[in-house]
């Protein structure tokens, strides 16, 4: 185990293997990563144009694909509890219900994210930029909104995530 306050090499080595983990075991984005290490976001995509290369080595091309199915396996669960989850929470905590909408849009880039890691997808910033936006406009557009509006969109968009 490092020291509680590493220096130095053993310090970058130490966050790139967090780095690591948080990518291939969770597929966190570099925002997630950065705030969760206390780091500048940065700081998390330089590691991650220095890990890429050793992740995509050291796994062979079947088992990056296992690894990247059991991952989204994984995350199509939480989906399917964050849905389960929004339609227990009562209708007036529109705070909760928005985190939990947010939470399953943001599915998606996590995927690609995962991928990008293991060497399965090469590159979509654009896409995920786009899923960013779309996230926040969407966020903002629901709380204008009345209450037979945004839970006539929340029926649409929950068929639409689960197909």
């Amino acid at each position: 185990m490092p020291p509680e306050k590493p220096n130095g090499t053993i310090a970058v080595e130490y966050r790139r293997d967090q780095v690591r983990s948080l990518l291939i075991r969770h597929g966190w984005s570099v925002r997630q990563i950065a705030a969760k290490l206390h780091t500048s976001k940065s700081a998390i995509d330089r590691d991650i144009q220095q890990i890429r290369p050793s992740i995509q080595k050291a796994l062979p091309p079947q088992a990056a694909e296992d690894l990247y199915r059991e991952a989204v396996e994984e995350l199509d669960e939480a989906r399917r509890e964050m849905w389960r989850n929004y339609e227990k929470t009562p209708k007036r905590n529109l705070g909760m219900r928005l985190a939990y909408l947010n939470s399953i849009i943001s599915l998606p880039e996590r995927r690609v994210r995962l991928g990008q890691s293991l060497g399965l997808v090469v590159e979509a910033p654009k896409r995920i930029e786009f899923i960013e936006e779309a996230e926040q406009e969407l966020a903002d557009a629901l709380m204008v909104l009345p209450e037979e509006d945004r839970e006539r969109i929340r029926a649409s968009m929950q068929r639409t995530v689960r197909r």
